[in-house]
């Protein structure tokens, strides 16, 4: 059976954040994973929430949001966080991921900073807001 297209949505968003040079492989699905210092900086990439709309008979409007969160220590996390938000912006912000969605838009950051041990770390999570259409009988198959 297929994956539905939220969990198509997530791969092709890993895929697309991996191998660059700040976060090289370390692109995860999944909203939670232990964290461990010799892993970071990393992301995680989940779904929340999603909302569908009937447009016709048999076409569905899906809004799913869609949220990446990163985690960086020492250094300077601030700057670090700002530079993997921009590599965000920069290669999932303006794609189509694929053909799998119709559109893609940043709706917002949050940053904790905070103290762990003696190294600042921190974490941003940015939340985006993805349409994609499928058949009312089947949530695996993008409609164009």
């Amino acid at each position: 059976m297929a994956d539905h297209l939220r969990k198509q949505i997530r791969e092709a968003v890993v895929t697309a954040l991996q191998g660059g040079a700040l976060l090289a492989s370390r692109v995860y699905e999944g909203g939670s994973r232990p964290v461990e210092e010799e892993d970071l900086p990393l992301c995680l990439v989940y779904t929340k929430e999603e909302e569908a709309e009937l447009l016709t008979a048999t076409r569905q409007r899906r809004l799913l949001q869609l949220s990446l969160r990163f985690y960086v220590i020492g250094g300077t996390p601030v700057d670090d966080l700002d530079a993997l938000c921009a590599f965000a912006v920069e290669r999932i912000g303006a794609t189509a991921l694929g053909g799998l969605i119709k559109w893609i838009y940043e709706t917002g950051t949050v940053i904790d900073l905070e103290e762990e041990g003696h190294k600042p770390a921190g974490s941003a999570t940015m939340n985006w807001l993805v349409e994609y259409h499928t058949d009312v009988t089947d949530a695996t198959v993008v409609l164009d």
